[in-house]
């Protein structure tokens, strides 16, 4: 039962980062040996919070500096590129400079964001059914 209940703490722990925003302390959170093997049993978990992440950010602001994206995704940059270049919301021609640009979409859904943040809404969810029983 003890490392069921520290499982469901970290998965809680890791959802409130999450929900408010703090995305490098996730990351680094996420590296913690005990979290990594709570997460690891997610399906595509970290494409997932990526892709959240992402959509946060783009919502948020208009450009961000590189690095501080990168960071906020859990990347180095050049591990980032792929991601930024496959994304529906950042300006491809803004992927290899240090300021990234993303795409002002009015209303539409972009493919993928809309899982992705059902994902993570799962976590929460999950967790705080977990916490309860």
């Amino acid at each position: 039962k003890h490392s069921g209940d520290s499982k469901i703490a970290t998965l809680i722990k890791c959802a409130d980062m999450l929900e408010r925003a703090q995305f490098q302390e996730f990351w680094n959170e996420a590296k913690n040996e005990s979290v990594t093997s709570v997460l690891s049993g997610i399906k595509n978990f970290e494409e997932s919070v990526r892709g959240f992440v992402l959509n946060v950010v783009s919502k948020t602001f208009k450009n961000i500096d590189k690095a501080t994206l990168c960071a906020n995704l859990g990347l180095a940059g050049n591990n980032a590129d792929a991601l930024l270049k496959a994304s529906d919301l950042v300006v491809a021609s803004s992927v290899g400079s240090n300021m990234i640009e993303f795409v002002q979409a009015a209303t539409s859904e972009v493919k993928g964001i809309k899982k992705d943040n059902e994902i993570v809404s799962k976590i929460g969810e999950l967790s705080k059914v977990m916490a309860s029983s």
